[in-house]
């Protein structure tokens, strides 16, 4: 399962690009995978987010590695370039950042690569959800089981800021 081709490519890699769901469901079951690039390329929620796989970016989001990682910040800019809305704010539910600094003034934050993509809707969305700051902003799309989980962790529909919980 876990065999990588000369080029690094991975029966993982491979299914999460063609957007085969059921397999990459499959592979994550009986292995357990680092979500590191393979040679002179992206990461597996990388390239589903480049290709605008909704469900298996959403499956990928829930790996572990993914969430005490970078891989969400990098992975908000892909999508922000190529997928539109819906992967992008599957990732902002992870709270991933929007701002990219380390790039020229053009680029430099979500609102602006969609913008210089053609994604108006996307950067419309990205301006009205600029200050959401938890998870429970995200209601629209986490869904009222991963809710109630917050709530009963602690977590309050009255936050307005980073910190408020």
């Amino acid at each position: 399962v876990d065999q990588a081709r000369p080029d690094g490519t991975t029966p993982l890699y491979i299914a999460c690009q063609k957007s085969h769901l059921e397999l990459v469901s499959m592979l994550l079951a009986v292995s357990t995978p680092l979500d590191q690039p393979r040679p002179g390329s992206a990461t597996l929620l990388h390239i589903a987010c480049q290709n605008g796989h909704l469900a298996v970016a959403s499956v990928l989001c829930w790996l572990p590695v993914l969430q005490i990682s970078n891989v969400v910040f990098y992975a908000i800019y892909t999508a922000c370039r190529f997928s539109g809305i819906g992967v992008v704010q599957l990732l902002s539910k992870y709270l991933a950042a929007r701002d990219f600094p380390s790039l020229d003034l053009a680029r430099n934050s979500a609102e602006a690569v969609a913008v210089l993509n053609g994604h108006a809707d996307l950067a419309a969305w990205l301006e009205r959800s600029g200050l959401w700051s938890t998870p429970l902003h995200h209601i629209e799309i986490i869904g009222a089981n991963r809710a109630r989980e917050l709530l009963r962790s602690g977590d309050r529909l009255d936050a307005t800021g980073v910190g408020d919980g």
